[in-house]
């Protein structure tokens, strides 16, 4: 069995002490997150 890590990139924004923030519909109402994402097939981590 060959090992595959699942990479999840995240990133924190800010300008003139504002953020930027996802917001996302959930099963425990509304949440609001940082914007994320997980790597493609042969991404960067730096694409990513």
């Amino acid at each position: 069995m060959t090992w595959k890590p699942n990479v999840t990139v995240a990133t924190v924004i800010e300008q003139k002490g504002k953020y930027l923030l996802v917001e996302e519909q959930t099963t425990h109402g509304i949440l609001f997150n940082q914007p994320a994402g997980h790597l493609e097939p042969n991404e960067s981590i730096v694409n990513g």
